[in-house]
């Protein structure tokens, strides 16, 4: 056990006398909880004024933080969709939000994304139109869980306990710092560890993890090939007669695509007819129409469907 002499953060007449500077302390906070869950992937989960003290080193504005019996830990995945979610809300991308929540199985994979997408719009959108210092990136998360529970949506404990750590550490920072802009301090962070996540480093990490698996597979190998090898040539996967459906609906589908081009260049040019007998009706008629028509026919022609080589 330590013990620690540093202010508790509680006390601002003593922080102000040892000259804290508060848009400092508050943007630190922020980094400091960013940094815990993305990249040390541990975080402490207890972040209420009695656990935090303040002490200055070089300067430089450091954290100390007691009390561990409370802490935090998000899987590699959920890391992953939640930084996704984050930059993707803040740049106003719901449609990529919604997306996000089924492809990580927070909704059911049958959940309709338009009308997922339309709700996190109705419920989120007036919040990014306030002033900096009013947007609430915890209310943000509270308003995402909340709309995403009309769609089922099963909230994993280790998210809610980041939720209540965030709410403390940004109603801490807005306390020192009410101009404090969270997606400014955090996003570099973000997108700094989603880089790193797409690196070469981190596919070289993820081989050497799955290294163990890789060598039991490839014992193996050989055999499960040689299984292949004499299932083709036994004709056991029927892959004659599969062929010749995939041929059957190929050319199918061919044929309608070939048809529908015609109908479609049908209506255009009905279309287009009617608009020069109406023009000519009311004397609009103009000495390029047939420029526009030759235009339009040379489109169509060059959008036409290749026909196959077996085709008669």
């Amino acid at each position: 056990m330590e013990r620690t002499f540093a202010i508790p953060i509680n006390n601002r007449k003593q922080l102000e006398e040892n000259n804290i500077d508060f848009k400092e302390l508050a943007t630190n906070a922020v980094e400091i909880f960013f940094v815990q869950v993305f990249e040390h992937n541990f975080f402490h989960a207890d972040m209420h004024p009695g656990n935090i003290f303040i002490q200055k080193n070089n300067n430089n504005i450091q954290f100390v933080l007691v009390d561990f019996g409370i802490m935090g830990s998000l899987s590699n995945f959920d890391k992953k969709y939640l930084a996704e979610n984050f930059v993707a809300f803040f740049n106003r991308d719901y449609g990529k939000v919604a997306r996000l929540h089924v492809e990580c199985e927070w909704v059911p994979k049958d959940t309709n994304i338009s009308l997922l997408e339309k709700a996190i719009r109705d419920n989120c959108e007036s919040m990014l139109d306030k002033p900096i210092k009013d947007v609430s990136l915890s209310d943000i998360i509270i308003g995402l869980f909340d709309t995403a529970r009309r769609f089922k949506l099963e909230v994993q404990p280790q998210l809610i306990l980041m939720q209540k750590t965030l709410l403390y550490t940004e109603g801490l920072g807005r306390e020192f710092y009410p101009e404090l802009d969270l997606w400014k301090t955090s996003k570099p962070i973000l997108e700094k560890w989603m880089k790193k996540q797409k690196g070469i480093s981190s596919l070289l990490k993820k081989m050497k993890d799955n290294s163990s698996d890789l060598f039991e597979i490839l014992p193996e190998l050989p055999t499960s090939l040689r299984k292949i090898v004499n299932l083709i040539n036994n004709d056991k996967l029927n892959l004659d007669n599969n062929l010749k459906k995939l041929s059957e609906i190929e050319n199918i589908i061919d044929k309608n695509s070939r048809r529908n081009y015609w109908l479609i260049s049908i209506l255009i040019f009905s279309i287009f007819f009617f608009i020069i007998t109406y023009l000519v009706s009311i004397n609009l008629y103009s000495e390029y129409i047939f420029w526009y028509m030759l235009i339009i026919f040379i489109l169509i022609m060059s959008l036409r469907p290749k026909r196959k080589g077996n085709d008669k």
